[in-house]
């Protein structure tokens, strides 16, 4: 005997990409949501300051904040008018599971035996250089290089 459960979710509130009674699958497709919501123009945005400090690079305005780990290469800190939207960084982890084809194949089949000849259990992080440039008041890019 098969059951079946039908999920729908409907908005409460209207917000820029969707009506309040939206459901999902919703109505709209990309476009439509894009289309829906107006960008600013860079020129219209506040203007950003950068402290280039000895071990981090912060990067606000009135209402942001972003803090980049020189050491580290990454977010330390991200808030958006006071509120923190992070809790530490995003860094590279390409960890796998063992799965069972890793004891049903042999020798050099094996994956897992082959990841860590490989080295990758093992990666370690190490950034070269943190720059950064601010082509206009309202644009901060930050490049890191990886070694």
């Amino acid at each position: 005997m098969d059951h079946w459960l039908k999920l729908s979710f409907t908005l409460a509130q209207a917000t820029l990409w969707a009506d309040a009674d939206m459901r999902s699958p919703g109505r709209s497709s990309i476009a439509d949501i894009l289309a829906a919501v107006s960008l600013p123009l860079v020129a219209d945005m506040a203007a950003l300051q950068v402290v280039d400090a000895a071990d981090e690079l912060r990067v606000s305005s009135a209402i942001e904040d972003v803090v980049f780990s020189k050491g580290m290469g990454t977010l330390t800190r991200l808030q958006y008018g006071g509120a923190p939207l992070l809790q530490r960084g995003p860094r590279l982890s390409i960890w796998r599971a063992p799965t069972d084809n890793d004891n049903t194949a042999s020798g050099h089949q094996k994956a897992a035996i082959r990841w860590r000849d490989a080295g990758l259990d093992r990666l370690a992080h190490h950034v070269q250089q943190l720059e950064w440039r601010q082509p206009c008041p309202q644009v901060v890019r930050v490049v890191r290089a990886l070694g």
